[in-house]
């Protein structure tokens, strides 16, 4: 069996808190060109001698991993590329399979690697951390529950927003002179309160001279 490192050694919850899990699920095909090369891949030389009919290739992988049923089967899809024939194994964690990479011109395995959905090595654990961090279940119920009540969320700030905009318009008619009129006078929209001592309509009016 081929070791695939499991991913970049940040916990999941600083991996989504830091950077976002979006960032590493960017750069993952890059990685994973580095990790799982060894197995999906192979060396393009010479005359390749006659494909390997799929059945032996399926028999050379069952006989490579014994345990679990196959669920899926993925052809070589040019003379670079092997086939992959994936288990259900209950030995890898919850929705992850296992995946046996077969030469597809001599039915010789090539590895065999945890696979989560079709994403393999770091890129099954970044998919992986970017759906429920890696905390199963638990996480993934809980971003449904999240997500359902988003709508709610988006819906009360509109209604503040919207309800800053007309208390901020009240206390500016009643604080700021009323210009929106060219040529009349000024006036004021408070409430007019006679100063003593001044010819002033209302106490926020400077006095006319």
């Amino acid at each position: 069996m081929v070791p695939i490192p499991g991913g970049f050694g940040w916990s999941s919850a600083a991996g989504r808190a830091g950077s976002g899990s979006g960032q590493p699920v960017s750069i993952a095909p890059i990685r994973r060109r580095t990790h799982v090369s060894c197995v999906d891949e192979q060396p393009a030389g010479g005359d390749p001698p006659p494909p390997a009919t799929d059945p032996a290739q399926v028999s050379a992988a069952r006989a490579a991993h014994p345990a679990g049923d196959v669920t899926s089967v993925m052809p070589a899809i040019d003379e670079t590329s092997t086939t992959r024939v994936v288990f259900s194994d209950s030995t890898v964690p919850a929705d992850y399979a296992m995946a046996v990479f077969a030469d597809p011109y001599t039915a010789e395995i090539r590895g065999q690697v945890q696979t989560f959905g079709q994403w393999l090595g770091v890129r099954a654990w970044i998919d992986d951390l970017h759906r429920n961090l890696h905390l199963g279940a638990f996480d993934r119920n809980y971003s449904e529950l999240a997500a359902s009540w988003m709508w709610i969320v988006v819906l009360g700030g509109i209604s503040l927003w919207l309800g800053r905009r007309r208390a901020d318009r009240r206390l500016r008619r009643v604080f700021l002179p009323d210009t929106s009129k060219r040529g009349a006078p000024v006036t004021c929209r408070g409430t007019p309160r006679p100063v003593s001592g001044s010819r002033s309509a209302c106490s926020c009016c400077p006095p006319r001279v």
